[in-house]
């Protein structure tokens, strides 16, 4: 067994937490619902802890890693003994986005791409970072940076080194600093994030685990979308971000190693504070108007909207500070002229 780099770490914590040692972060994305988890990656997990996740019901997991990011991460990946790996085929930059394809991808723990498999549990792979991305952050530099860092780049193809990242994050991402970053994610990956809502909006893949590799950037920023659309508060989304911070920290030199030493980024990259996500949020509102209008810009419409409500409309009854949108209960009054629970239990049996 591998070294998982999970120290004992014990404290009082919520009880929409999952407690498992083998594999930090994990938790409710809605604190009365039990139908959608996020976490860091799983590829550590133990046999005791994937007992654990059977016991869950997970059907799916949305993972925001490329196939040759968890290709190359280490750990067992016993957890994919219960599911099929795919990469999600992503549609062009200025395609119309659609029906969510993907390919199966070969697992280490099978001889075989399962290609004809029928199993209902999949794995799906969700690469952020595209070409687009990294061409906008590279176009993004001075000039002398950029032809300094295809020299880099060379070497890391030559020698399968990290020195074009590394090069890049000491020059030009950190300065620009990680609210900067989750703004080039929330308009850079922005088919990543259409495509991952397709997904859990399929009621047959219900329980759903959403992760990155430690859930707490890729992963932040689309759980805070989610529970923006849902209609968790402001406050609540924040704090929920910045909760990651404390779940880390049984792996916070593993988190260190992995961000810090490897690449460069600067310490503020493994923080998680309530200001960072407030930042994003701001950012939404200002150039989109709410979260709503951003997802509806990113093909994501009022229709398929509605059906991520209905799915999780009934979380937030008991949640203080959480309350459902006004014009989600104008579209129940519509229909049975009152906002109770039963009505609302009736309307949502009726779509």
């Amino acid at each position: 067994m591998e070294d998982t780099g999970v120290s004992e770490h014990v404290e009082t914590v919520p009880s929409r937490i999952v407690h498992l040692g083998s594999m930090p972060n994990l938790r409710k994305v809605f604190p009365e619902h039990a139908m959608l988890y996020r976490s860091s990656r799983p590829d550590f997990i133990t046999e005791g802890d994937h007992e654990k996740i059977r016991e869950l019901g997970i059907r799916t997991v949305v993972d925001f890693r490329s196939a040759r990011e968890y290709t190359k991460a280490k750990g067992e990946k016993l957890l994919d003994t219960d599911f099929d790996c795919v990469a999600v085929q992503l549609p062009g930059v200025h395609e119309k986005p659609g029906e969510v394809n993907y390919s199966p991808i070969h697992q280490r723990n099978r001889s075989t791409k399962n290609e004809t498999s029928n199993n209902p549990k999949k794995h799906y792979f969700i690469d952020f970072f595209r070409p687009n991305y990294v061409w906008a952050v590279f176009k993004r530099a001075p000039l002398f940076i950029r032809i300094t860092s295809l020299f880099f780049l060379l070497v890391d193809i030559i020698f399968k080194t990290h020195y074009f990242v590394k090069y890049y994050a000491k020059h030009v991402i950190n300065d620009a600093g990680l609210v900067a970053n989750y703004i080039d994610m929330l308009e850079l990956s922005q088919r990543q994030i259409y495509a991952a809502l397709k997904i859990i909006s399929d009621r047959n893949n219900l329980p759903a685990l959403i992760n990155c590799a430690h859930g707490k950037d890729r992963t932040g920023i689309f759980v805070a979308l989610l529970q923006k659309l849902v209609g968790m508060s402001r406050e609540a989304v924040c704090e929920d971000y910045a909760l990651s911070e404390t779940l880390l920290a049984p792996i916070r030199s593993r988190v260190h190693d992995e961000i810090v030493k490897k690449f460069d980024f600067s310490e503020d990259f493994i923080s998680a504070r309530p200001e960072t996500m407030a930042s994003l949020l701001d950012y939404i509102d200002e150039k989109y108007g709410s979260v709503e209008s951003y997802l509806i810009s990113i093909g994501f419409t009022q229709e398929d909207q509605d059906v991520l409500r209905k799915y999780f409309l009934l979380i937030n009854w008991s949640v203080k500070g959480q309350g459902i949108k006004g014009y989600w209960l104008g579209r129940i009054h519509s229909k049975l002229g009152d906002d109770s629970r039963e009505n609302t239990m009736k309307f949502l049996k009726l779509q």
